[in-house]
């Protein structure tokens, strides 16, 4: 099931129409998807926060998707704290 609210959400963003709607439609599958312990949508959602400004938020998900082991949250998280977006945060 997670797959499939994978692949739905993934193209409604990739949509050239997408509105706002539209990406709230989509965050609102992915976190379905999160919640059923999906790390692909974890990342998604993570990218999908990020891109409409919620950044901690998306790094919230980056975060859960490395602790599950999905390299690339593992990724996603390594470059959103090179980018300087958690300074406000601790590391340790």
């Amino acid at each position: 099931m997670s797959m499939c609210l994978a692949k739905s959400c993934s193209r409604m963003m990739r949509s050239r129409r997408t509105s706002l709607v539209n990406v709230q439609k989509a965050l609102d599958l992915f976190l379905k998807g999160a919640a059923r312990g999906s790390t692909l949508t974890m990342v998604d959602t993570g990218l999908v926060c990020w891109e409409i400004g919620k950044k901690d938020e998306g790094v919230r998900m980056y975060k859960r998707a490395a602790e599950h082991g999905d390299s690339v949250g593992q990724c996603n998280l390594g470059i959103s704290y090179l980018q300087g977006k958690l300074a406000s945060l601790s590391f340790f």
